[in-house]
């Protein structure tokens, strides 16, 4: 713990040595977004285990963690680029609504039946950090809804294995899943259309090619049947 708080002073150390080098309206917005970025994660820590988030509450946060940073980022690469107020403009909603997007299909990718190499699959069920297909789910309070809320009820301990098979059979087979791929794909057409205004270059077709990335994983509804485990 020790080493990890150190560690994390020191990137922050780092990262105010370097946006000290920036233009002053740059480093105003860098520290805007890093507070915004914070304040989405904390709030998602407060939130842990809780299925009284709604859908749009996550959204909102997921704009504040993600979207800010990922704004910050479009706007300091316009600006650093020399982009006219215009094209600034639009790159900071594109900013933003990529990053949204991003937080929601990466937050698919967590149900994948297969571990990745940068998490354990299921991680963010097996850890109760519930996000938006749970959500969804829950939020309509039908018969799967309330299954679903019993399956995740808190206990104080960490989702077991035949737990998280069950409610992803119950988010694949409400549509859930679904319903998420589709709020995300919103998300990333409401960035590209925002790349659409720039000029044809080059820096464009880098970006559409960012946002053709942004895809769900592939079977995502094949899961195993409620009470049976892998």
């Amino acid at each position: 713990m020790r080493v990890a708080a150190l560690a994390g002073a020191h990137i922050l150390a780092l990262e105010n040595s370097l946006a000290a080098e920036l233009p002053s309206r740059l480093h105003q917005q860098s520290t805007v977004a890093a507070l915004r970025m914070a304040g989405g994660q904390l709030r998602e820590l407060e939130r842990v285990a809780c299925l009284e988030v709604s859908p749009e509450q996550y959204v909102r946060n997921a704009s504040r963690k993600s979207g800010a940073i990922f704004e910050f980022s479009a706007v300091a690469g316009a600006l650093l680029g020399g982009s006219n107020k215009v094209d600034s403009g639009v790159l900071s909603k594109f900013g933003h609504d990529l990053g949204i997007a991003f937080q929601l299909f990466d937050d698919l990718h967590d149900f994948e039946l297969l571990a990745d190499s940068h998490r354990p699959a299921s991680n963010d069920l097996r850890e109760r950090i519930y996000t938006l297909p749970v959500l969804l789910a829950c939020a309509r309070g039908d018969s799967i809804g309330r299954e679903l809320r019993r399956i995740l009820r808190d206990d104080g301990f960490l989702l077991d294995a035949r737990a998280i098979d069950q409610a992803r059979a119950l988010l694949a087979s409400g549509g859930a899943f679904a319903e998420s791929v589709a709020l995300a794909g919103r998300w990333r057409e409401s960035a590209r259309a925002q790349v659409s205004k720039l000029s044809p270059s080059a820096a464009r077709s880098a970006l559409e090619e960012v946002l053709d990335s942004l895809q769900p994983p592939e079977g995502l509804g094949a899961v195993a049947s409620p009470g049976e485990t892998r």
